[in-house]
């Protein structure tokens, strides 16, 4: 903006341009609620920093820390509306010359088409980071019911988030994984993937529900839920592939979490010590964590439609024409999850606006003096 601005006094000329209308909060998808809450958080920000300017405190430096990016974001959305409206006034001016009028328009556009993102930008910096955004995952891939060919597609699944984890730099490590009788290599039963960088979390939790091939049908399948550390350790020979070693020493180690039954196996090192050591860590980040979800065809959320090469997301509503792009974990897969996201973002952000609005018009109630009667309808 500044190559226009220092010449706004010099130049006098009167010809006027067309004025294109330009965007409101409302127009750029942001809702008055959002900016009030912005506002007030940015206000918050400012005393918290004025604050720690007379003595530092950890748990004020923290939320003053979380409540910067509010801060900076909005302060950007501000000087982006304050650049329009005074683009806005130069191009009403009469007096103003043709060519900082073309400068201006042009000026004009490029901040107008820089407004959305810059909402986007706010939006999300509204948003309270989720609580286990910055830590590690563990990533499981079961298949439903079909045969032979669920197994492969989930196979295939495995080999995608691999891929996809490996061109991150994420880290993956492979904790598990179990095949049909120990036969086939790709005819998956359960994989277990740990992601050890940070944040990995917060990259896959995309990814978490029912992804279903058009090759075979959907189906339900089993959760687990740990409640509690109490588990019973048993040593046993492993089975399948291996030779005699498998068959003659006790190899493999299953835990039974006991409230629940729930078993965790591990049979793929040759060495005891070793099954016993992933075991053990596949069991304590399961517990923690509450386990895997139960779920249906009601969390169906993305087809992989080898007929048509077709790779559709039905939270967000992508449609990639490049399946083998996706299995390969390369661009394809990053662009559906990204879009992903941005749903998450506008999920959140519209539970946001509505716990406002509801705030605002329980206010509303109790001023005027209504009665306020909650319960249930018959």
């Amino acid at each position: 903006m500044l190559r226009w601005r220092q010449f706004l006094r010099p130049l006098h000329l009167g010809h006027r341009l067309p004025f294109r209308a330009l965007h409101t909060a409302q127009d750029a998808g942001l809702s008055p609620v959002l900016l009030t809450r912005a506002r007030l958080l940015a206000a918050e920000h400012t005393r918290l920093t004025d604050k720690l300017s007379d003595s530092f405190d950890t748990k004020v430096a923290k939320r003053a820390g979380e409540l910067a990016s509010v801060t900076a974001a909005l302060r950007k959305w501000e000087n982006a509306n304050e650049a329009l409206q005074e683009l806005k006034s130069l191009l009403h001016d009469d007096e103003t010359d043709e060519e900082l009028r073309a400068l201006a328009m042009e000026d004009l556009d490029s901040t107008r088409e820089s407004l959305p993102a810059i909402a986007d930008q706010l939006k999300k910096s509204l948003i309270p980071r989720h609580p286990f955004a910055d830590l590690p995952c563990l990533l499981e891939i079961r298949p439903g019911a079909g045969g032979d060919e669920a197994g492969l597609f989930a196979f295939e699944l495995l080999r995608m988030y691999i891929s996809f984890c490996s061109r991150r730099g994420l880290r993956p490590i492979i904790l598990k994984q179990d095949t049909e009788d120990g036969q086939a290599e790709d005819r998956l039963t359960e994989a277990v993937i740990e992601i050890e960088a940070n944040g990995s979390y917060d990259i896959m939790r995309t990814e978490s529900g029912v992804h279903r091939v058009q090759r075979v049908p959907a189906t339900e399948t089993k959760g687990r839920t740990h409640t509690s550390a109490e588990v019973r350790v048993k040593k046993m020979r492993a089975g399948g592939a291996g030779g005699q070693h498998v068959n003659k020493t006790e190899s493999a180690i299953r835990l039974t979490h006991i409230p629940t039954g729930t078993v965790v196996s591990m049979q793929d090192e040759r060495s005891q010590q070793a099954n016993r050591r992933k075991a053990w860590q596949l069991s304590s980040v399961e517990v923690p964590w509450g386990g895997v979800a139960r779920m249906g065809r009601g969390d169906k959320i993305r087809t992989y439609n080898f007929g048509q090469s077709r790779c559709t997301d039905h939270r967000c509503g992508t449609t990639i024409h490049n399946l083998d792009g996706v299995l390969d974990g390369g661009d394809g897969l990053e662009t559906v999850m990204e879009n992903v996201r941005s749903w998450m973002v506008d999920r959140e952000v519209e539970a946001m606006v509505a716990e406002d609005l509801a705030k605002a018009n329980l206010e509303k109630t109790k001023k005027n003096g209504e009665k306020i009667v909650t319960g249930l309808l018959p």
